[in-house]
């Protein structure tokens, strides 16, 4: 049974009850589109469907078939032209002579010119069809389909130019021909006219008499002829013996009067004969010889059906066997024979694989694709597109509190093939509303590997043309050409795309894997961000400074783990919170918890490193409102997206056509990544050992942004989240639940769909649940277990543990199920708690009637039952209150619509017996009609009950390197910083470091030698102090911005710490030898005596410490900016003084004044602190107007553009200046290097820092 019928959505529709358009219109509106789901182009056809899906070896095939056929008919017009000879040869003696003369010349034209002409084409015909022919065989079968033919015209009086007509008409008429011939009813021979005699041939040819019952000999004929001519003297050779059966037989084949594969049945006929036995010469040969394995209808049946079961599976020669073998089989049971096993020979089965390929509907093809049985396996079950949709409903599918009114407009506007699936969600979570994810929030994540070289493959003409001695020879010397191609010079790399459903595409990262310690010494990963390397950028818009990813790896255990990791962290989900930034003006840096309808989901397949980063760091990504969802992946090719999209495959396609020559962007592009390279080069940190890779790698990332731009474009991308179901093809926002079925490679059967739609709000609690459905739970149903492609059943066990391996899951269900549920729970609370309302208000309303029913019982003395109201009369009603008559109308009144068309006054007896139409009248008259309260609750809350069942850190092992970039670790150094001047005189005025600063920094002091080796010392030391500070930062945010880690300020802050170190040189802050200080000391001298006090500069904004002088160590560093310090040491003393302690640092160190002064574990008392400023600046000064410029145009602090934009977008409180902001995160940034410098057993604060712009206050204080 099909599965995709128009019933499949009657089904659906008539179940779930669409609220917006008939079933009618419905199958109207989806019969267009619904033949198109197997084949994958839901209505939109591509270009390869454009040759109606013939292949090249079956165009090659039909044209041998076609050239065979040629030249059989041009074996039938040799026959012709001798018939007509004959007649010409008759009509001639009946002429004048000199029209007899000129007949003769024709003759001879004939004879010498056409015929030979026409034998010659037939022969070189006949061979160019052999050589023409793709596989073996096909000169077999067109005999085959010629013995047909003939039968066809064997009544006919001249068989010969009956078949040619046939022939000619079909030319004529274009219609194509299926090279198979459907035998006719056996008709008896008929004798054909003939009217001249036979031409003599030279040799026993000439000796053999005409055929009379057509153009070739019967059996009889053959064998009576041969018996004759075996007595003839006219056949015996010279020295008088006579031929020889096969002599005679040979002759009858060269003159095509029998074939050759007669020839037994002419033997032993022979014998019969010679026997006494008479054989008349009418009787024919057996045209069945031995009977087929398979007739041709029953071919065609069993290919038929094999062909819908294998559904895009190749028909191999061994399918082709197995059918032949299994066809004998069942023959020889019906005939009742015990079947042995039989062998089919080869010749037989090309035979066969010939007659299959001429059939309808068939294409011989060299291109199959090798696919395993598992994935074979996997691709037809059932049991896995159920996985995969019911994770769709989970994950795509955000439980609301009400119907959002764009998509509740969308869907009414929509087909209904986008509601389907909708509604199922909706109704199988108990009616709570759903929000169906955005497709800009719908990613696929795949690899795919390419092989690149430099330049591009030659487009021109392959042909070549050699001497014949050349190709003889080539089996020990090859025939060349000379090409200056670099294919053979080659590397592969790693291409990681992560596609939206909305066509957008991440950053470009590309992985070159494989190098060995000694080209990478340093660090095992490289990561080199580069401007321009984007969809768009390099030589397509020069100036696009989309940056782009090129990551090193060595080759090593868990490197791709550790690569897909990193990609997580830099690419992945900055990618997804940029663009709710762009599209939504949500940032996610804030703090502030992320919206629902902001939720997105992220598809992998089952790659192991790709699976484990996920599973181990799930945590990260829920923290970003990223649901983590797995696909089959043995079903990759059917059901990933990003497999899907038509995009991997054309930009191998492009990367292969373009080269760095093509483009000048691409050539500065290429120059740029170059002097990066030989940057690291001479830094040590990468060494290419193959010049050839790094000439290809060099050339393939120039050329990239071009061949991605033509490759990924939107249509390219959505194709293939529209292929698996996500979105629809209309409105590209709503799953489809049709497309998702059709994901299976076999017919779904409707018996199935039924099953679907009892089982899916099961199958879906499930997967809320447990993230994935349990085998046992599709045993329960009864959905058919996988079959293997020989039909044998395979059992997936449950016990499998390895996510990898299993079918669709929602991964990140361990660390949101809960939550997920709870939501769940909630909505479906108040959706009870709604009915039970409505169930209140309904007993109210039972209630209510009950009492005017005993009411008016009792006025006639009647027990209490709706049927002895009938006996009441008009004055009984007259006595209730109008609310009672009004209430009365209500519950008992079906006519009554509204309660607006309910009498508004009660009126009097009077007037009702008038049949004045007032309450007492109406409620008189319906006193005989059942309550309309009868029936039940509206609800039924029993149904809708619970069910009762409820690293090493990625920086230590990883370089960064910027193209281009002024945020490089290695071109932001303290020590190129205290080499300008013009940053020093700026951050002297700033601080007011005039007092402290060394003299070798003064731009007005001469330096002899020994100042100017003091002076490189210094600047080694700050070196050496970034490197500290540096390291500390990476335990500092793993251990205090738990959930911000991924936050952009932490680049910012880990570049601008450069300014840090080289100011607490510049400010002599930092003890001597910093160098022998070990991991977690204290770097700053400790003296307070070196730091201005605030109390000296209370409205001096910046970042200030707290100096313990009993035990004279600095334990906390501070910001202040917007107010003085003087305010904030203030708020600071209050904390301290509470009684109950808000932070840490107060509770290590409390005022005297407060009972928590007695407490045992204190460190100190707040009064023993001195607050000192680190970096304090008046607000009010020039240099503090211009903090918000890069240092190269006189700043501070060093900044990118985009992280300009970002600090002056950032809702801090109030309403802050955008140079106040600029300000603040100067203040945090020395707020943070100090806090770093201090020693980490002294330190009392857990502050992240930077808390205003990240959103997190207080730490983990």
């Amino acid at each position: 049974m099909k599965a995709f019928s128009p019933i499949i959505y009657i089904l659906l529709l008539v179940v779930m009850k669409p609220r917006h358009h008939t079933t009618e219109f419905v199958l109207k509106s989806i019969l267009g589109t619904l033949d198109n789901i197997k084949s994958g182009t839901d209505g939109n056809p591509s270009k390869k469907d454009d040759c109606g899906g013939i292949t090249t070896a079956s165009k090659q095939l039909h044209a041998a078939q076609d050239l065979f056929e040629n030249s059989s008919r041009l074996g039938s017009c040799e026959t012709i032209i001798d018939g007509l000879d004959e007649e010409l040869e008759q009509l001639q003696g009946k002429l004048p002579p000199d029209l007899a003369r000129r007949l003769i010349k024709q003759r001879k034209v004939i004879k010498d010119v056409i015929k030979p002409l026409v034998t010659a084409t037939k022969e070189s015909t006949e061979k160019a069809a052999a050589k023409a022919a793709p596989i073996p065989s096909i000169k077999r079968y067109n005999e085959q389909q010629e013995v047909l033919r003939r039968k066809a015209v064997s009544g006919s009086n001249y068989p010969e130019q009956q078949i040619v007509k046939n022939f000619l008409k079909e030319h004529n008429t274009g219609k194509r021909n299926t090279h198979v011939v459907s035998p006719d009813k056996k008709s008896p021979p008929k004798r054909q006219a003939r009217t001249n005699k036979h031409k003599k041939k030279s040799g026993l040819q000439g000796l053999l008499p005409r055929p009379q019952y057509g153009t070739v000999y019967t059996l009889g004929e053959a064998v009576n002829y041969a018996s004759t001519l075996l007595q003839d003297d006219r056949a015996k050779s010279d020295t008088g013996k006579a031929p020889s059966k096969a002599k005679l037989f040979h002759a009858m084949v060269d003159a095509k009067y029998v074939q050759a594969s007669h020839k037994n049945t002419f033997y032993r006929r022979m014998e019969d004969l010679e026997a006494g036995k008479e054989i008349p010469l009418d009787q024919q040969f057996s045209s069945a010889g031995r009977p087929p394995i398979l007739t041709a209808e029953q071919v065609s049946a069993a290919v038929d059906k094999k062909m819908s079961e294998l559904s895009g599976r190749g028909f191999t020669k061994d399918d082709i066997a197995k059918c032949l073998a299994d066809g004998d089989k069942e023959k020889k049971l019906k005939q009742g024979i015990v079947p042995k096993e039989r062998k089919i020979a080869r010749t037989t089965i090309d035979n066969y694989r010939v007659q299959i390929a001429s059939l309808p509907n068939v294409s011989l093809t060299q291109n199959a694709v090798i696919k395993s049985s598992t994935r074979a396996t996997a691709e037809s079950s059932i049991r896995a597109v159920l996985s995969l949709l019911t994770v769709i409903a989970s994950g795509h599918f955000v439980p609301v509190d009400e119907e959002c009114p764009d998509v509740k407009r969308q869907l009414r506007d929509a087909d209904d093939k986008c509601r389907v699936l909708y509604d199922m969600v909706e109704e199988a979570l108990g009616g709570v509303a759903v929000f169906p994810v955005k497709p800009e929030y719908i990613y696929s994540t795949d690899d795919t590997t390419c092989y690149i070289f430099e330049g591009k493959v030659d487009g021109k003409d392959k042909w070549t043309l050699v001497t014949n001695d050349a190709v003889r020879n080539s089996g020990t010397s090859s025939v060349y050409r000379v090409e200056d191609t670099k294919m053979m010079n080659g590397m592969r790399v790693k291409l990681t795309f992560t596609f939206s459903a909305a066509g957008m595409c991440a950053p470009l990262f590309v992985t070159v894997s494989g190098l060995s310690e000694e080209e990478m010494p340093n660090k095992p990963f490289l990561h080199m961000r580069v401007p321009g390397l984007c969809i768009g950028g390099g030589g397509v818009t020069v100036g696009n400074e989309g940056e782009g990813h090129v990551f090193f790896m060595r080759k090593m255990e868990g490197a791709d783990r550790t690569r897909y990791e990193y990609y997580q962290r830099e690419v992945l989900i900055p990618f997804i919170n940029g663009v709710r930034k762009e599209l939504d003006d949500f940032d996610a840096s804030a703090g502030t918890s992320i919206p629902k309808d902001l939720t997105a989901v992220s598809w992998c397949d089952g790659d192991l490193a790709q699976v484990a980063t996920i599973v181990s760091d799930i945590e990260r990504l829920t923290e970003n409102l990223i649901h983590a969802l797995k696909q089959n992946a043995a079903r990759s090719a059917r059901e990933q997206a990003a497999d899907l999209a038509r995009v991997f495959n054309n930009l191998k396609m492009y990367i292969e056509r373009f080269s760095a020559k093509d483009s000048a962007g691409a050539t500065i592009m290429k120059n740029k990544i170059a002097k990066a390279m030989e940057t690291l080069e001479k830094s040590g940190d990468l060494k290419m050992s193959k010049p050839n890779h790094k000439k290809a790698l060099l050339d393939f990332l120039a050329i990239l942004p071009m061949a991605a731009t033509k490759a990924a474009t939107v249509d390219n991308i959505q194709h293939g989240f529209i292929q698996n179901g996500m979105i629809d093809r209309e409105t590209k926002r709503f799953p489809v639940l049709a497309n998702i079925l059709g994901t299976c490679t076999r017919d779904v059967l409707i018996k199935e769909l039924k099953m679907l739609l009892n089982a899916f709000p099961d199958l879906l609690d499930h997967v809320n649940k447990y993230g994935r459905i349990p085998e046992a739970v599709f045993d329960h149903y009864g959905f058919a277990r996988d079959k293997t492609p020989s039909g044998e059943e395979y059992i997936r066990p449950d016990s499998i543990r390895q996510t990898h391996m299993r079918r669709a899951e929602f991964l990140s269900s361990k660390f949101q199920a809960g939550l997920r549920l709870q939501d769940i729970e909630a909505k479906k609370l108040a959706v009870k708690e709604k009915h039970e309302k409505e169930n209140m208000k309904h007993q109210q309303h039972i209630d209510a009637n009950a009492a005017i029913v005993k009411k008016l019982c009792d006025m006639v003395g009647k027990e209490v039952d709706e049927s002895n109201l009938r006996v009441c009369q008009k004055r009984h009603f007259a006595k209730l209150t109008s609310p009672e008559l009004k209430a009365f109308i209500r519950y008992h009144d079906d006519s009554i619509r509204y309660v607006k068309d309910i009498p508004k006054t009660k009126g009097s007896l009077e007037e009702a017996d008038r049949g004045l139409r007032n309450r007492i009248l109406v409620a008189w008259q319906c006193r005989h009609k059942a309550s309309l309260l009868e029936g039940g609750m509206p609800h039924n809350l029993d149904e809708e009950g619970d069910d009762g069942e409820e690293a090493i850190q990625l920086d230590d092992l990883v370089m960064v390197h910027t193209v281009d970039g002024c945020d490089d670790d290695n071109s932001v150094s303290p020590s190129k910083l205290l080499d300008n001047q013009s940053w020093i005189d700026s951050t002297v005025k700033l601080f007011c470091l005039d007092e402290y600063m060394p003299s070798y920094f003064k731009s007005d002091v001469h330096l002899d030698d020994q100042q100017k080796k003091e002076k490189a010392e210094l600047q080694k030391k700050a070196d050496v102090l970034l490197k500290m500070l540096r390291q500390r930062l990476k335990e500092h945010i793993k251990t205090r911005a738990i959930s911000r880690r991924d936050h952009w300020i932490w680049s910012f802050a880990r570049k601008n710490l450069a300014v840090v170190a080289a100011y607490m040189i510049l400010a002599g802050h930092t003890k001597p030898r910093i160098a022998c200080i070990k991991e977690g000391g204290a770097l700053l001298f400790p003296d307070a005596n070196k730091f201005a006090p605030c109390a000296m500069q209370p409205k001096h904004e910046g970042c200030y410490l707290f100096f313990d002088n009993n035990e004279r160590v600095f334990i906390r560093s501070g910001k202040v900016t917007g107010g003085g310090v003087e305010s904030r040491l203030k708020q600071h003393k209050s904390g301290a003084e509470a009684e109950i302690a808000s932070l840490q640092f107060y509770d290590q160190y409390p005022s005297e004044k407060p009972a928590r002064s007695e407490k045992r574990d204190k460190r100190g008392f707040f009064e023993d602190l001195l607050a000192v400023f680190a970096a304090g600046f008046d607000p009010n000064c020039d240099v503090a107007k211009s903090v918000g410029e890069d240092v190269k145009d006189g700043g501070i602090l060093f900044f990118s553009e985009h992280e300009k934009a970002n600090i002056t977008i950032c809702k801090l409180d109030g309403k802050m200046t955008d140079i106040e902001k600029f300000r603040s995160i100067l203040a945090y940034q020395f707020e943070l290097g100090y806090d770093l410098a201090i020693a980490s057993r002294d330190n009392v604060s857990q502050s992240p820092g930077f808390e205003s712009f990240i959103g997190i206050f207080g730490g983990a204080e």
